[in-house]
């Protein structure tokens, strides 16, 4: 089952560079959301961004479609609070996305290669990586 599939927000194209999370945000000890990972991170999200576009659709819905076209029947389970969100997801299984654009994100977004640790140290002792 696809685990975090929008990146815990980070490929809805919501947070930039600049955010802010709130005190107690989890993110706050993510590396890929802070200093230099940050920004190589952010450099790739152009690719989503330039799928998105033309299709009139969300970047997180990109993301979404990616993920269900190599998810070999695996389902994205994307968390949310919001219903306009959850609708939002649930649209993007109507994406299609072109073999071209499939493997644009497949080039920017290789499995294992982002920027920063997924967890810190102790975090990923957990996991067994």
């Amino acid at each position: 089952m696809p685990y975090s599939p929008l990146g815990r927000g980070f490929l809805t194209g919501a947070i930039t560079e600049a955010t802010q999370f709130e005190e107690g945000d989890f993110r706050n000890y993510l590396a890929r959301f802070s200093g230099h990972h940050a920004a190589m991170n952010h450099e790739r999200l152009k690719i989503i961004e330039t799928i998105a576009t033309p299709k009139h659709c969300s970047m997180a819905q990109v993301a979404l479609a990616w993920v269900l076209a190599n998810s070999n029947g695996g389902v994205p389970i994307p968390g949310t609070k919001r219903i306009k969100y959850l609708e939002e997801n649930v649209a993007a299984e109507s994406i299609e996305l072109t073999s071209s654009e499939l493997a644009l994100l497949d080039e920017a977004f290789p499995t294992g290669a982002d920027y920063g640790p997924r967890y810190p140290a102790g975090g990923m002792r957990g996991i067994g990586e």
